[in-house]
This record gives C-alpha cells, sequence and structure tokens, in this order.
C-alpha cells in the first residue's frame, strides 16, 4: 500500500500515526516498515554489488562498489589471451 506524506498509517494506543514521508507501507511479523519509493539506479560493468536484490537497506548503506580505473574487457568469442 502507497501512503503520502501526512496520510493516516495506523492507530497505536488510541493515537494516529501518520507517514512523514511518501512511502510503501510493508508488514514484516509485527514490524511495520515504510519503504522509501522505489529506485533504479545504472550500474557499470565491472560493479561488485554487496546485497542481494530484493534486500531491505538502510539509507546511506553502500549497495555496490566500483573501480574507476579499471575497464573490463569484455570478448565476443573464446579463445586465449597472450
Amino acid at each position: 500500500m502507497k501512503v503520502l506524506k501526512g496520510e493516516f498509517v495506523l492507530e497505536r494506543k488510541g493515537k494516529e500515526i501518520q507517514a512523514a514521508k511518501i512511502a510503501y507501507v510493508h508488514k514484516k511479523g509485527k514490524t511495520l516498515l515504510l519503504i522509501a519509493q522505489p529506485q533504479r539506479i545504472d550500474i557499470r560493468n565491472g560493479t561488485e554489488l554487496i546485497i542481494k536484490e530484493g534486500a531491505l537497506i538502510d539509507s546511506e548503506q553502500t549497495i555496490a562498489c566500483f573501480d574507476p580505473f579499471s575497464e573490463p574487457i569484455i570478448s565476443e568469442v573464446d579463445g586465449k589471451v597472450y
């Protein structure tokens, strides 16, 4: 379920809890998570992914490492490098 900033999320101990940001509501056990809107980031060849696809991550968490000085070479045919 998608909620907008200030929109009602749930009632707890007689108080209405409102969303602080635009997010998707996800219930995991007894925990209610507000997940940011999906984002797409282009990843270059040679990038090492640190997290698994579909994982929930914290803000400011590193998701991939890239060495800007390495440019992978992808071969179009099988063979041996000399």
